[in-house]
Order: C-alpha cells, then sequence, then structure tokens
C-alpha cells in the first residue's frame, strides 16, 4: 500500500513497531479506532497523517533491516515525517483514497496465513 506526495508512492507497512506505537497512542490496541474519531474532524485528519507517517517509517526500517541482513545496500531513501507530510498532504488528498489505503496496510499487516500439513497416513490393514 502507498500513499502519493509530490506525485511521489511512499509504501507503507503495518509491522509489529507501527502497531505499538498506534497503539501507545490510542491508549490500547483495542483503541486504535478512536484514532479516526469522525466526530473530530481535526483530529482525525492529524491522526491518519500521523498514522500514515508511522507505516512508512515502519516500512522503511524493515526494509533497512532487511537489507542489513542480506548484506544488500538500501536505497529506499528517507520518508517525509508527520510534520513534512502534513507540509505535503494537500486537504483535498485525504479523501477516501488516502484512509482506504491505510486501511488496506493494516489488513496486509494483520493477515494470517495457516500452513497445514497433511497427516502422513498408514496403511491400514484389517486384521481378521
Amino acid at each position: 500500500m502507498y500513499i502519493e506526495a509530490l506525485k511521489k508512492n511512499f509504501p507503507m507497512a503495518y509491522t509489529v513497531e507501527a502497531q505499538t506505537i498506534m497503539a501507545e497512542k490510542a491508549g490500547g490496541i483495542e483503541k486504535l479506532d478512536t484514532l479516526f474519531d469522525a466526530g473530530d474532524a481535526a483530529g482525525s485528519t492529524e491522526n491518519t497523517l500521523w498514522i500514515a507517517a508511522v507505516m512508512m517509517k515502519a516500512y522503511a526500517n524493515r526494509e533497512k533491516l532487511k537489507c542489513k541482513i542480506l548484506g544488500e545496500e538500501y536505497k529506499g531513501g528517507e520518508t517525509p515525517t508527520y510534520e513534512e507530510l502534513r507540509l505535503l498532504v494537500n486537504v483535498q488528498d485525504l479523501g477516501q483514497d488516502f484512509v482506504v489505503e491505510i486501511s488496506e496496510a493494516m489488513k496486509a499487516g494483520n493477515k494470517t496465513t495457516v500452513e497445514v500439513k497433511e497427516e502422513k497416513r498408514k496403511n491400514a490393514k484389517a486384521t481378521p
């Protein structure tokens, strides 16, 4: 998932790091939805930008570590901070698509994959 600013896409990731930071601000993981309070449009706008900045930084941190582990050079550049996003993003850009991208990134981060190993069956022979 990406947030666009200045016609550049910034990837986001809902990692444990991002979730922990967001839960601290919300007062618990079960209260994350309060960050999108529809009754407080200004606060919701600020929180949406803040969440985008947290998840963009989480993506960059994960990629930097991945490159370090694999012995590769990180070429992703730096992500805008929350304060920089406030300057870069226009109000009209904060429409439904912006929130949908954040929601999709959160869903992707919560996606659980379960692998099931098929149990080896023994040839059962009926005994008389």
